[in-house]
């Protein structure tokens, strides 16, 4: 895990900590748990009876990890990168702080090869994306990707290849590799540094894992097992519950049966928000035929839950 800059990150870190520890069903010993921080001690204040390996994270090297560039999410690439040098041959699972487990991932750690490797959910091919982005008026760098890639050609993976707006872009929240990937990570760096450069699309380093990792291994989703709430308003509605739950959640980071039926109505929140989040983009829109679908399933989800209809409504 990377978390620096802010308790909210940490805050969100922790619970997905306690998540994992909460729902894996496999050997506790068997996984090492790495955490790149910039804040030791508020992590040990939750975790100091779990095993924990930390890399401190100063100013300096979280400049360095930028390369020159001003894109922070790079420093998601040279985190794995250099747990990949510290750890060679064992597999990595890399997971974004605003995330949590709502089920036992051991099936998705055993299926980790050198043929197939996890990214979170298949979202968009780029051309639909630069749809989506269209219809939020932030249509200049999804525009300008797909410019760049169906101009230029590219040399990763040992060979020339190309690229186009068909290609799909996968969420990059949840990343498991196996270590014969890792030779890998520096394509996946330099698409990162030649899609922003040229697109400045915050996605950039989201972009090459995908076509890196689709053009080498086939990618499994882990959608089912881990919620990834990267919307801004679920992050909104995620901190709001853990300012409140946090002590609680201390107190019972090693009572499984508390933490799960957590997370199970913290899954439920989550995925039912996204469903309203849809809904009302795709009213407004005007696409009503999408927004009642999504409308439709919100309601059989809750069944009986008139609050939820009337806000829809």
């Amino acid at each position: 895990m990377l978390s620096y800059g802010s308790k909210t990150e940490h805050y969100r870190a922790i619970l997905c900590l306690f998540s994992f520890f909460a729902h894996y069903s496999g050997a506790k010993d068997s996984v090492r748990v790495v955490i790149y921080t910039d804040d030791y001690g508020f992590f040990n204040s939750f975790l100091a009876s779990f095993q924990i390996c930390y890399v401190k994270l100063s100013p300096t090297i979280l400049d360095e990890m930028l390369g020159g560039t001003t894109y922070i999410h790079r420093r998601k690439i040279m985190v794995i990168m250099k747990t990949f040098e510290q750890y060679p041959g064992e597999k990595l699972f890399f997971i974004d702080s605003d995330t949590f487990f709502c089920s036992d991932p051991s099936s998705i750690f055993r299926s980790i090869s050198p043929r197939l490797s996890i990214m979170h959910k298949d979202e968009y091919s780029f051309f639909d994306g630069l749809m989506l982005f269209t219809s939020f008026n932030q249509a200049e760098a999804p525009q300008a990707f797909i410019d760049f890639i169906e101009t230029n050609s590219f040399h990763f993976s040992g060979q020339d290849q190309t690229i186009n707006k068909y290609d799909h872009c996968w969420n990059s929240g949840v990343l498991g590799l196996d270590p014969e990937i890792a030779p890998l990570l520096t394509d996946v760096l330099k698409l990162t540094d030649q899609f922003y450069q040229h697109s400045k699309w915050f996605i950039a380093e989201q972009l090459a894992f995908s076509v890196v990792l689709t053009r080498q291994t086939q990618v499994m989703p882990c959608e089912e097992k881990v919620i990834h709430y990267w919307g801004k308003r679920q992050k909104l509605l995620m901190d709001g519950i853990l300012e409140v739950e946090l002590t609680k959640i201390n107190s019972y980071a090693n009572d499984q049966t508390t933490m799960c039926k957590l997370t199970k109505k913290l899954e439920r929140l989550i995925r039912n928000d996204i469903l309203k989040e849809q809904a009302v983009i795709a009213f407004s829109l005007k696409d009503w035929k999408y927004g009642m679908k999504r409308l439709i399933i919100a309601v059989i989800n809750n069944p009986g839950n008139v609050g939820l209809l009337k806000e829809l409504l």
